[in-house]
């Protein structure tokens, strides 16, 4: 916390400690064209003064360096440089602090000179010192920085380090929390899932968290039912089930059937909730773990359930068995069922988009049983589910505008365009690894 009008190095409260919990995951370094990595060399003190002195926005005496690495841990190989063709610019150190522990690596003194910034070189010098810690055995790396350094933190964040939310409460920090009510962030995908928002709205009630501030935008219908459903259940997350509440949205809105619409969302809630939370598709925008036609053609698909490095979810994160995938698969077909029942169009094409993803969805789990890098197991089943992937997809596709023109009727540039070029990628590229073997999909 920063005391207003304070200069950032007035610091009124402890740093922001930042964990990451693991270091056999490290990705290789990859310093941009023209840059390498290296340890401290005789004579470095002075990059080291210039660069952190820079970095840290104050001046840095000459006792600097002694007062950071006089500790006893100092060796040349713990504190790296990132060199250009102008010399070093940019450091961080692979530090050991007894009180952490013999398994722990502490990330310290990471800085880049201002002309250096936007490169990624503090992302690079830190991954580097990240692995020096993994290659003296530690499994742990732990930072402290400043709340104030909003660039520090996102370069940590990338790193996949996380902030000790709970320590940082007990010292006396607000901590926020940005709820995302809608399928994704910069993707737009129909959700309507009260099952969903009452479930998240309870955890941060259950957590502690002590309000919920939001605005109103012009993309509120796109989420109504989400939004509405944050709003009573932060008020009262004990009071009315997600079913009474779906039931009541319908009775606002004027719906003919109350009932049937509670009916929907029980049926097709579930199944968007499973299928956004495996990051499908959006996951596929990703450089990890990669394109899932890729995967599929190099035997390297997920299993059910995997999330790799609890980040990565695509494509069957939040689905733990073939009985679950099984039983979205049926449950999309009645929630396509009563939405058409219902006679609503914004709901009828929503079902038809979450159906086409799962239906996907169950398609790549079939081929990941039959596709092999060296061939196809039985190729007509994979002729089958690669057309069913791509239909489903399709399906999903077709329906996202008609979604969204059926919410807000107008003829301004669609905001689930870019879902449906995502969309379009998934398939073309898929399609072009059923050439490969040997199969054109129609």
């Amino acid at each position: 916390m920063i005391r207003p009008g304070a200069e950032p190095s007035e610091r009124l409260a402890p740093q922001l400690v930042m964990r990451r919990p693991r270091l056999d995951d490290l990705p290789p370094v990859r310093p941009p064209d023209g840059f390498r990595v290296r340890s401290f060399e005789p004579g470095d003190e002075r990059h080291w003064l210039a660069i952190i002195g820079e970095s840290f926005a104050r001046p840095m005496g000459p006792e600097a360096f002694s007062q950071r690495f006089g500790d006893g841990q100092f060796r040349p190989e713990r504190v790296l440089f990132m060199v250009g063709p102008d010399g070093p610019v940019a450091t961080a150190a692979a530090w050991l602090v007894p009180r952490w522990g013999a398994t722990v690596g502490v990330l310290h003194m990471v800085g880049a000179v201002t002309a250096s910034r936007g490169l990624g070189l503090g992302h690079q010098v830190s991954l580097a010192a990240m692995h020096q810690m993994a290659a003296e055995g530690r499994r742990v790396a732990v930072l402290q920085t400043d709340d104030f350094r909003l660039a520090a933190i996102r370069t940590y964040l990338r790193l996949r380090f996380q902030p000790y939310l709970i320590d940082a409460v007990k010292s006396g920090r607000w901590v926020g929390i940005c709820p995302n009510l809608s399928a994704f962030v910069g993707l737009w995908m129909p959700m309507t899932s009260p099952v969903f928002i009452h479930a998240r709205m309870t955890e941060f009630v259950d957590k502690g968290l002590e309000g919920l501030i939001g605005y109103a935008v012009p993309r509120i219908p796109y989420c109504l039912l989400h939004t509405e459903g944050a709003a009573e259940w932060t008020w009262n997350a004990k009071g009315r089930s997600p079913r009474e509440f779906a039931v009541s949205f319908a009775v606002r809105q004027g719906y003919q059937d109350p009932e049937k619409f509670a009916d929907w969302c029980d049926a097709m809630g579930p199944v968007s909730w499973d299928v956004y939370g495996s990051c499908f598709p959006a996951g596929e925008q990703r450089n990890t773990p990669g394109a899932l036609a890729d995967l599929l053609k190099k035997g390297k698909v997920p299993d059910l359930g995997e999330v790799l490095w609890d980040v990565y979810g695509i494509p069957f994160g939040d689905i733990k068995t073939v009985g679950q995938l099984n039983n979205n698969v049926a449950q999309a077909a009645k929630g396509v069922t009563l939405a058409r029942q219902l006679g609503i169009p914004e709901y009828l094409h929503e079902s038809l988009v979450v159906q086409g993803c799962i239906d996907a969805m169950k398609a790549l789990y079939e081929l990941k049983q039959i596709v092999k890098p060296d061939g196809l197991t039985d190729k007509p089943a994979a002729a089958k589910w690669f057309k069913a992937y791509a239909d489903g997809l399709d399906q999903a596709r077709k329906n996202l505008p008609l979604w969204e023109k059926a919410i807000r009727d107008t003829d301004r540039t669609r905001m689930t365009d870019k879902a449906a070029e995502l969309l379009t990628q998934m398939i073309d590229g898929m399609n072009a690894t059923a050439r490969d073997f040997g199969i054109d999909v129609k």
